[in-house]
């Protein structure tokens, strides 16, 4: 049996599979609000001993556990300093999922590598040995794959799209991450004056308000111009868009994101929408447990 575990910033799930990676029990448990990381690590630890006790099951019987960070986390599976989760650095998730719950192999990555690893598995990018995953959620994060090798490393987002421009969360001026994530479209609204719950409801907005189209026509570029750089040095492969943001304005993203990239690069895209929707993360990390690597 292979247990898979997602540690968010508000929230932990977790799901076991069998040998094959086809799941068979899940729970999820928020977390409380403002909690420190020892507070949701300690949540995160009895979701698993409670899901390993509803399906029966001994830790012996779980050979693999995979775990999906939302954060930076390296190839070994150490979180990394990364200002956005505070008090994680150094945190090594292998070795405490190994004591704490008595899993012999443990295999942790970034949630968005996870995710990606999730839609190669069994969602859209089954079948392809190339691709460019971006998350578009509160931030815009980025895992590439290249002959069938998962690159932890890539970074999209930081690519530097107008110098001298606005900060990202790592304080860097302005790369793509600094203009693309959701919460950078919210602050952009804000600046116009508008009132929104989400950045998915600013985008639904943009067909009858002159504010949110101007805000959200500039995102397109922005976004156009750093995944035509990518394109500029990758070349044709598939572009996946996940995340919740990602999945909401993709309908209506695709044909002028297309447009933009054939203008600038001269290479018709394929982009491709996620279709694991919140389960993604979790589906991943039975995903990595089964690949074996971090």
């Amino acid at each position: 049996m292979i247990l898979g575990l997602e540690i968010s910033r508000t929230f932990a799930a977790a799901v076991i599979s069998d040998d094959a990676g086809a799941a068979q029990w899940a729970m999820r448990r928020d977390f409380p609000p403002h909690a420190p990381p020892a507070t949701q690590w300690v949540s995160a630890i009895e979701l698993c001993r409670d899901l390993m006790h509803r399906a029966a099951l001994e830790p012996p019987q779980i050979t693999r556990a995979g775990v999906s960070f939302e954060g930076r986390v390296s190839s070994a599976g150490t979180v990394r300093n990364d200002p956005t989760r505070p008090g994680w650095a150094g945190y090594d998730i292998p070795r405490a999922v190994r004591e704490h719950v008595g899993i012999p192999h443990v295999f942790a990555a970034s949630r968005t590598v996870c995710e990606a690893l999730g839609e190669a598995q069994s969602g859209a990018l089954q079948g392809q040995n190339e691709w460019l995953y971006l998350h578009l959620g509160r931030d815009l994060e980025s895992a590439l794959c290249l002959q069938k090798n998962v690159r932890i490393e890539s970074d999209i987002g930081g690519l530097v799209i107008e110098r001298d421009g606005a900060l990202d969360a790592f304080g860097v001026r302005g790369t793509l991450r600094a203009y693309c994530g959701g919460a950078a479209l919210e602050s952009r609204a804000r600046s116009f004056g508008m009132s929104f719950q989400n950045a998915s409801e600013i985008w639904a907005l943009a067909p009858s308000n002159f504010a949110a189209q101007s805000v959200c026509e500039d995102f397109t570029s922005r976004i156009a111009q750093g995944i035509g750089g990518a394109i500029s040095l990758l070349g044709r492969v598939p572009i996946c868009l996940g995340g919740d943001f990602g999945r909401a304005i993709f309908p209506s993203l695709e044909k002028s994101l297309a447009s933009k990239l054939r203008e600038s690069t001269g290479v018709s895209p394929v982009l491709i929408a996620a279709k694991l929707g919140e389960d993604s993360a979790t589906l991943g990390a039975i995903a990595l447990a089964l690949q074996g690597t971090s």
